[in-house]
């Protein structure tokens, strides 16, 4: 279900967020041919059903829904435009295109499931006569984790959860912690058949986790939270 409010726009206008790199595939078309001012405003919840085997007993099946929900909305002048966004996704939309947590499985009875918490906000600015567009994207993210008894009694096992068949395990007693990213992008319209790009991003992620050694073995260690891109790109329109 989507509800839409919306005064001049036809829909709110929104960038990639900055938690996964552009894909570049629709920026092409933003770089030559301006919005239509105004506001929008939307609210839209899903929730996804489908038939998994219970994780304990293999032969027995049930339904499992997988809700999640956003609301989002954009503003757009002149000159410049901003647009915010606010997303719950609970742990089976996160793995929803995946077979399970272990295929064709449901999550364990005894399992702790945490749900998906993002925002982000971003800006941007159209500075004529030059054709240069300034953009910034700021962004938190709480990822989704489950959450068992760990090997040491008392003490539990945080699994992270980014997407289908990417699950980390962070060591033993460790809770999630909220990702930061940010990105800067600069785009310049040369002519009307050609443009060029730059965008610089930072992420500090402190739920990395490596394999280190230690007495009786390797263990689990966090790793360095922070990471930084650069990417340029060249649009040609014929």
């Amino acid at each position: 279900m989507r509800l839409l409010w919306h005064r001049g726009a036809p829909e709110p206008e929104l960038a990639a967020e900055p938690f996964r790199p552009p894909t570049l595939r629709d920026e092409a078309e933003l770089l030559e041919a301006p919005r239509p001012g105004g506001l929008a405003l939307a609210i839209e919840g899903v929730t996804l059903v489908r038939r998994l085997r219970d994780f304990e007993v293999p032969e027995r099946s049930g339904l499992s829904a997988s809700p999640a929900l956003g609301i989002y909305g954009s503003a757009r002048g002149r000159r410049a435009a901003v647009h915010l966004v606010a997303t719950w996704r609970s742990l089976a939309f996160v793995l929803r295109n995946a077979e399970g947590l272990v295929e064709g499985s449901g999550l364990p009875a005894r399992a702790l499931a945490r749900s998906e918490l993002a925002a982000w906000l971003g800006v941007s600015a159209t500075l004529l006569p030059w054709h240069l567009v300034p953009s910034l994207e700021l962004g938190c993210l709480l990822p989704a984790v489950l959450q068992t008894q760990g090997a040491l009694p008392g003490v539990l096992q945080t699994f992270v959860v980014r997407g289908p068949g990417q699950i980390e395990a962070l060591p033993l007693g460790a809770e999630r912690l909220p990702i930061l990213a940010g990105r800067v992008g600069f785009r310049l319209q040369l002519s009307a058949a050609f443009a060029l790009g730059l965008f610089a991003s930072y992420e500090h992620d402190a739920n990395r986790v490596r394999l280190a050694s230690r007495a009786g073995g390797a263990a689990r260690v966090f790793a360095t939270p922070s990471s930084a891109r650069l990417l340029a790109a060249a649009w040609s329109r014929f």
